[in-house]
């Protein structure tokens, strides 16, 4: 997030411009999750919006500490530019209103998540705004990473996806079989959901952005493959440790 997305330049100019931004390490803590450990010079992996939400959770308060918006888990810069863009300009100027009081603006503020949500398909960003609507205005002393994240990761506290770095001993710790499925099962429903868009948008493209589609689907595809032959590689030795045996 540091090196990638909160370099970019549209998330840059609205930090820098209209925000008082400060961060807190929670390596250590109960709610920090684990994941596997990178170079600086590691490459960067494929994540999607949520990934990652025990590792970073950003939160927006007004300048008395008052909370705003949670974004748990890894935001692409063209998400988290949205976002900023959306707190500022619908949410801002109801919580900072001297005329209006707080239990007013709880209410108002409330609506407007609640006319946000009913546009929103992501499922990482709609368990978000439901902490959110519930939490409005909340000191900043009572927001609660236990309560935002609880049950929401597959693998629970695990993020082990991202970088060239793929062995689980190479990490923090290492990673169950079953919690180490489920997110390879996962990663293969990412992969499905993203090849589809992929060839809707196939339909109205370019010739430049289909060879580019092309390219991408292509990556898609393998990998899809080698984590579906991991997956019945993993099924076959469960098969054979339980020592099935024929008739004798």
């Amino acid at each position: 997030m540091r090196t990638g997305v909160l370099k970019d330049r549209s998330v840059a100019k609205v930090l820098n411009e209209k925000f008082v931004c400060s961060w807190k390490n929670i390596d250590g803590e109960s709610t920090c999750g684990s994941s596997y450990a990178h170079e600086p010079s590691d490459k960067a992996g494929t994540c999607f919006t949520g990934d990652g939400e025990h590792n970073t959770q950003i939160c927006i308060f007004t300048a008395d500490g008052k909370l705003l918006d949670v974004m748990a888990g890894y935001q692409t810069a063209a998400d988290l530019a949205a976002e900023l863009e959306w707190v500022w300009k619908e949410m801002r100027p109801i919580a900072t209103n001297p005329k209006i009081a707080d239990e007013v603006k709880k209410g108002m503020l409330q609506r407007v998540v609640d006319s946000r949500v009913s546009r929103t398909k992501n499922h990482s960003t709609l368990i978000d705004q439901k902490y959110v609507r519930k939490h409005l205005l909340d000191p900043w002393t009572q927001f609660s990473v236990t309560e935002l994240v609880d049950g929401r990761g597959f693998g629970d506290h695990f993020f082990g996806r991202t970088g060239d770095k793929v062995a689980p001993s190479e990490g923090i710790g290492e990673v169950p079989d079953h919690q180490q499925s489920s997110i390879d099962q996962r990663r293969m429903a990412e992969i499905q959901a993203e090849s589809r868009t992929l060839q809707r948008q196939w339909n109205v493209a370019g010739e430049k952005l289909r060879r580019e589609i092309k390219g991408r689907l292509q990556e898609l595809d393998e990998e899809y493959q080698a984590l579906k032959a991991k997956t019945e590689k993993v099924t076959t030795g469960l098969v054979g440790a339980i020592g099935v045996k024929g008739k004798r």
